[in-house]
């Protein structure tokens, strides 16, 4: 985790994070360089200091695993607070962006999604708001 988070460091101090993930490290297998698993992809994000990521939705569902931080995500209409340890699924096609809630330190998240598989399937698709 060390080396991830100082990538993430690294990526936000060179400005380089997306407006609709944050700063992100994706995992790959290290045999292939591919996706984690062959149906699965892994990331690390991280939120900066009162970071709010932009809406977007895509076909592939993903699983968030707080590992620090306090903030919230919207998903559709839905609020969802979140804090260190906690989890929280963002369903296929719905809209939803983060909120980093604390104005001091940042939000570190992990997660996993089915995005592999939709491309195997040429049914991975997303939408951005401008």
């Amino acid at each position: 985790w060390a080396e991830v988070e100082a990538r993430l460091r690294a990526q936000a101090e060179a400005g380089d994070g997306d407006p609709f993930d944050g700063c992100t490290v994706p995992y790959s297998d290290p045999e292939t360089g591919g996706p984690t698993l062959p149906t699965a992809n892994c990331r690390a994000h991280m939120l900066g200091p009162g970071e709010t990521t932009a809406r977007h939705r895509h076909t592939a569902s993903a699983i968030y695993f707080v590992v620090r931080g306090t903030g919230k995500t919207e998903v559709g209409d839905t609020e969802l607070g979140w804090g260190r340890h906690d989890t929280l699924c963002i369903p296929n096609w719905s809209w939803h962006h983060h909120v980093n809630l604390d104005a001091d330190e940042e939000a570190l998240l992990f997660s996993i999604d089915d995005s592999p598989m939709l491309d195997k399937l040429n049914l991975n698709r997303e939408e951005r708001q401008p």
